[in-house]
């Protein structure tokens, strides 16, 4: 079993839709081996690529 971490870009809602919601048939097999959990609106320490930003900022 597989686990994706999605945030809340509109890309990965619409992946969620599609995927999970909608529950279309040709991604059965996506549903079947992963699992997904979303994080919160706005969740700057769960997101390591943030803190990217911060060191870029200092140079």
């Amino acid at each position: 079993m597989y686990c994706m971490v999605l945030d809340n870009a509109p890309w990965h809602k619409k992946a969620i839709r599609l995927i999970w919601e909608e529950e279309l048939p040709e991604y059965q097999d996506i549903r079947d081996k992963m699992t997904y959990i979303s994080m919160p609106p706005y969740s700057p320490d769960l997101n390591p690529i943030e803190k990217c930003g911060e060191l870029h900022a200092e140079k």
